[in-house]
C-alpha cells in the first residue's frame, strides 16, 4: 500500500517535471529527474 502511495507521488512528480520543461536550457536537469524517476519507479517495483 505504501509502495502504490510512493508511485502515484512519482508520477504526479513526473508530470509536474514535464510541465516545467523550460526550452531556455533547462534539458540537462530534465535527464536527470527522468534518470531519478526511472531508478525509482524499478526501486519500487523490484520490492
Amino acid at each position: 500500500m505504501l509502495i502504490h502511495i510512493l508511485f502515484h507521488k512519482l508520477n504526479l512528480a513526473k508530470e509536474a517535471i514535464y510541465l516545467t520543461i523550460d526550452p531556455s536550457g533547462e534539458e540537462e536537469f530534465v535527464v536527470f529527474a527522468r534518470q531519478v524517476i526511472i531508478a525509482c519507479s524499478s526501486l519500487c517495483r523490484a520490492k
